[in-house]
């Protein structure tokens, strides 16, 4: 639960839907008044580089977010790839899942 006092808006893509971001951010005015939260699906061997991309589409700061980071408008945060992401007294809560590979 949030106690911020703005819209906190997460979006989410597979590795494909980099163009619908962009599209997003095309009409996303910098001072929309809120805080957007960008999971973008990698495998599980993949660097994001989705910051990188992110801050080429937008004016507004874009963050790679970290835990018990304070929540703000008009920024953007993107968690590390297979992050569990959430939202508690308006600051990001990031738990990083672990992969046990199988072997059959």
């Amino acid at each position: 639960m949030s106690s911020a006092k703005f819209p906190i808006i997460g979006i989410g893509a597979s590795a494909g839907g980099i163009d619908a971001f962009h599209a997003f951010f095309n009409h996303m005015p910098p001072d929309c008044g809120m805080a957007l939260v960008t999971i973008l699906h990698l495998p599980a061997d993949r660097k994001s580089m989705l910051s990188g991309i992110l801050s080429r589409w937008t004016t507004m700061p874009v963050v790679d977010a970290g835990d018990g980071m304070q929540i703000k408008p008009n920024h953007v945060y993107v968690p590390q790839p297979h992050a569990m992401v959430s939202v508690l007294d308006g600051s990001l809560r990031i738990e990083m899942r672990t992969f046990i590979k199988r072997t059959t």
